[in-house]
């Protein structure tokens, strides 16, 4: 008699596609260097947010593992 083994299969699902979205990117509005320290702060916002969507997306990925 042969034992038989069950297959098993493994599945990566991804997120939906409207999950991950695209950073919003401020436009800059200064061209002297006091105007520039206007928007700097609306950068900063903008990239740790950014950094952020992007890090959930990573620490789901690596539970999937």
């Amino acid at each position: 008699m042969t034992d038989r083994h069950p297959v098993v299969t493994t599945e990566f699902l991804l997120p939906p596609a409207g999950l991950i979205v695209p950073c919003q990117k401020p436009k800059v509005i200064g061209t002297w260097p006091s105007v520039i320290t206007n928007d700097i702060p609306r950068l900063k916002s903008a990239l740790g947010k950014c950094a952020n969507q992007t890090q959930e997306y990573l620490d789901w990925i690596e539970m999937q593992k």
